[in-house]
């Protein structure tokens, strides 16, 4: 029988291999035809260094070099590049900036608040943070905006209680009655309420105008600039009409805007008085309250970034009330949140600081034998010991509120405009990781 193709003679056994019998007592059964390895194949790798097994002898002739592209890998390959060993533990990706926590991504804070959109704390604290590193401008400007209103308006109060005081002393003196004495009382009461507002009305506007001028200065603290304030009168000393004819337009369009809406439930209400119906017109009373407070509110918040965009965007008046109005659209809820928080604490504030020294000014008019004010002397003292109490409280609560108005507009549009790209380019800082 003829070997197959492939196959070699087994090697002859050797004298002392203690299986020689075996072999030669068992017949040997030949391969089937076409076994074996296929033809061209080679031995693998390394195989020359070790010798064959027994029983086999050198591979046939026709095993030659592998295929084309067996073998090993070409020369010029290698390790991935960038890669290096495992470091331990986890770390960031290559290429990402390192996060030390978790929180709004990082971006340059080169003034009082950081040049992205702010968070609900960071607006309170940019408002304390403005008055810190600016005070002479913030605190200064409006102590000596509100002396200076105080010395005019307190001879007007004084004058004018004492005229009406004067009046109610006559009436007291002739009826002495008690009811007549705590009806004396009330009267002086609502006298000097009528007296002071004179006086009121010049502070509130003196306070619209400053806190309206103090949005430069807090916009300009944003991207790292402080405002001096001689070269903030510089800026804004042009817009003062501005200023003062914006107030009035909005407290008009507030007022007549509210006044409809009241109209709405009060009339119903004084038609069901009229005609015997009291309970429903109580209803229809206390539902024109509530119409009073809630168009009254929703229009202020609608409108209370008028001033920064009228300063900031050099706009208009009427131009301003309607970019506030399309930028609070939107973030309704959330200045309206922020603005509450905020009048809380600045009522707050300035009772803290007010109670006390009309307590004195109230102990200041029982000493001096005043309880009418009925006397122009006594009631200059008071009304002097008022002003101190308005004007320490305003120079500090009322730049604090400027800013935060300031702030509101600055971070709506960053929300919405992207603002804060244009304060990193004003500001010439560099955003973290470029």
């Amino acid at each position: 029988m003829s070997e197959p193709s492939g196959w070699a003679t087994p090697e002859a056994p050797r004298e002392d291999d203690p299986a020689r019998g075996a072999r030669e007592a068992t017949p040997a059964v030949p391969p089937p035809t076409g076994w074996g390895p296929p033809t061209g194949w080679g031995p693998p790798p390394g195989a020359g260094s070790t010798p064959p097994p027994p029983g086999y002898g050198p591979p046939p002739s026709s095993y030659g070099p592998p295929p084309p592209g067996y073998g090993p890998p070409p020369s010029g390959y290698g390790p991935p590049p960038g890669y290096g060993p495992p470091q331990a533990g986890f770390g960031q990706p290559p290429g990402y900036p390192p996060m030390p926590g978790w929180g709004p991504p990082a971006r340059p804070k080169p003034g009082i608040v950081p040049l992205r959109p702010l968070l609900f704390s960071e607006i309170f604290d940019g408002g304390f943070q403005a008055m810190r590193t600016n005070p002479r401008t913030m605190i200064g400007i409006s102590a000596i905006v509100l002396a200076v209103t105080a010395v005019l308006a307190i001879p007007v109060q004084a004058g004018l209680q004492a005229w009406l005081g004067s009046s109610l002393a006559d009436l007291d003196s002739e009826d002495l009655s008690s009811t007549r004495a705590s009806s004396a009382a009330l009267e002086s009461s609502l006298g000097a309420s009528v007296a002071a507002l004179p006086g009121a009305l010049l502070t509130q506007l003196a306070v619209v105008v400053l806190s309206a001028l103090l949005v430069v200065a807090v916009f300009s603290a944003v991207y790292g600039r402080k405002t001096s304030p001689g070269e903030l009168w510089r800026q804004v000393r042009g817009r003062v009409p501005a200023v003062i004819g914006l107030a009035l337009l909005t407290w008009l369009l507030v007022t007549v805007v509210t006044s409809l809406a009241v109209a709405v439930f009060a009339v119903p209400a004084v038609l069901l008085f009229l005609s015997d119906q009291p309970g429903l017109g109580v209803v229809f009373v206390l539902l024109a309250v509530a119409a009073a407070i809630v168009v009254g509110l929703v229009q202020s918040v609608y409108l209370s970034l008028a001033a920064p965009a009228m300063l900031v965007e050099r706009v208009g008046p009427v131009r301003a009330l309607r970019r506030s109005w399309s930028l609070v659209r939107g973030s309704f809820w959330r200045t309206l949140g922020i603005l509450l928080v905020a009048y809380v604490v600045r009522a707050v504030g300035s009772l803290i600081i007010t109670v006390p020294i009309n307590l004195i000014s109230t102990v200041v008019d029982s000493l001096l034998d005043n309880p009418l004010h009925a006397h122009f002397w006594p009631n200059l003292v008071s009304a002097t010991l008022t002003a101190v109490g308005g004007t320490a409280s305003g120079a500090v609560l009322n730049p604090w509120w400027s800013a935060i108005i300031a702030l509101v507009y600055v971070d709506v549009r960053m929300r919405r405009e992207g603002l804060d790209l244009e304060l990193i380019q004003a500001s010439g800082v560099q955003e973290p990781g470029r």
